[in-house]
């Protein structure tokens, strides 16, 4: 039951927003402030895994300072973006706190639409970053 949904989340997504990239190895750098998180993701980056930064801040002008260039209120185009700013060689690193979790989550949840308000949260991060 679990993989079908995903599965048919996952096709309505690359169907009706086929921009958004699909890493083929994705990771989370979840922190806190003083956590070494910089370090950590700076070190996956020189390694080719990525290029971890915190795309899903809800602080709009820390998504300006990001200089994207990209109108953040439409979902398609804001995790779009987000994705490819982010990949390196297949790989995409993303760097969230617990409030930057919730920006990504609910505009996965806009991408998705009413036929998926039933997935789960972690449901929700398998359709967009899949391995």
């Amino acid at each position: 039951m679990f993989d079908q949904k995903i599965k048919k989340a996952q096709s309505y997504i690359k169907k009706t927003y086929p921009k958004i990239s699909t890493p083929d190895l994705s990771y989370f750098i979840l922190f806190s402030p003083r956590s070494g998180s910089n370090f950590l993701a700076t070190s996956l980056e020189k390694a080719g895994l990525g290029h971890p930064v915190e795309a899903f801040s809800g602080n709009p002008n820390a998504r300006q300072r990001r200089n994207w260039g990209i109108d953040y209120s439409d979902p398609a185009i804001y995790m779009e973006t987000a994705i490819s700013k982010q990949l390196t060689n297949g790989s995409m690193g993303m760097k969230m706190n617990s409030i930057q979790f919730k920006v990504f989550l609910h505009t996965a949840r806009q991408l998705l639409g009413k036929d998926f308000e039933d997935l789960t949260d972690p449901e929700v991060t398998e359709v967009f970053f899949q391995n």
